[in-house]
């Protein structure tokens, strides 16, 4: 969820803009719910790598077979902050552009 410019315009206010990629995911990391920043934590600390669905569930503690893991992978794609390939899911090379990898900790 965010607001509209639109939305920024009415209330006046200019959001910080994130200055490196650690600061980038610490924003997204405040308005994901829990196991969404899990998932996060854990394909960045481990990009550019991709790992299955399966493995993703498992080092997340939560079963790729219910529905919340569906709901926060897809909030995580929706987002761009992953890319799945069929049962492959990595963190979005987007969020590492112009920055060397720095893993973080969970």
């Amino acid at each position: 969820m965010r607001i509209t410019q639109s939305g920024l315009a009415l209330v006046g206010v200019n959001p910080p803009k994130p200055q490196s990629q650690q600061q980038v995911i610490a924003m997204w990391q405040e308005s994901l719910p829990e196991g969404a920043k899990r998932m996060l934590d854990i394909l960045v600390s481990i990009h550019p790598v991709a790992i299955t669905k399966q493995d993703l569930g498992r080092e997340a503690k939560m079963s790729p077979k219910i529905g919340t893991f569906s709901t926060y992978l897809s909030t995580l794609r929706s987002n761009a902050l992953i890319e799945v390939a069929g049962a492959n899911v990595k963190a979005s090379n987007s969020l590492f552009v112009g920055e060397h990898h720095a893993a973080l900790s969970s």
